[in-house]
Order: C-alpha cells, then structure tokens, then sequence
C-alpha cells in the first residue's frame, strides 16, 4: 500500500500460483482476472466499516501497534530438540477476547 494522495491510496496485489499444469494456464489467468478484483472490493467494502466495528469488538487489542498484546504459546526448544512432546506456555497473563467471524461480517455489505 502506499500513499498517493490525502484521500488516495495505491494498492498492489500479487498472486502466483502454479496449479502444476492441472489446469490450463489461459484458465488459471482468465479466473484471477476475475478474482483479483473481487478481492479489492471486498477488502474496500471491510477497510470502510473497520473502524465502527474495531470500536464494538476490542478496540484496545493492536497487537500491531504493540506487540506485546500477542499472545503466543513459546516453544521449549529442549523438548523440540530431544523429539519429545513439544508443551507450550502462554507469553501473556491474558488472552484477548474472542471475536466472532459473523461480528465483521454482519456490518460489511454484502454483494450484489
């Protein structure tokens, strides 16, 4: 993503895949012509009601902004190396709130 404007931004999206000659490539194209747009709208439509939906689902979790909100199981590399039963231990006294998928999905628009 990068800033073009005050009100614009350029957005580029990459995709390779190699269904390894299972399909036709001319396919393989046509079908992310189609589906690559598709995605931009989507994440557009997501991008426009982000902030009204981030302030009812966890507004304080940014574990982009602050990394120790990440709460991840730490890996014992003993018991990685020795080929025993790896056993975690969470990295934070608190896991965050779960968030429903259907909580993001009811305020964006769906497609027409």
């Amino acid at each position: 993503m990068e800033v073009i404007g005050p009100q614009a931004t350029r957005f580029t999206y990459i995709s390779q895949s190699n269904p390894g000659g299972k399909i036709p490539a001319w396919l393989v194209n046509k079908l992310f012509t189609v589906v690559a747009p598709k995605v931009i709208q989507k994440m557009v439509k997501a991008c426009r009601v982000y902030e009204v939906w981030k302030k009812k689902n966890n507004p304080e979790y940014m574990p982009w902004l602050w990394p120790d909100q990440i709460c991840t199981n730490l890996i014992d590399w003993n018991d990685v190396l020795s080929n025993a039963n790896v056993e975690t231990a969470s990295s934070c006294s608190e896991e965050p709130e779960d968030i429903q998928v259907g909580d993001i999905t009811d305020d964006i628009i769906t497609d027409t």
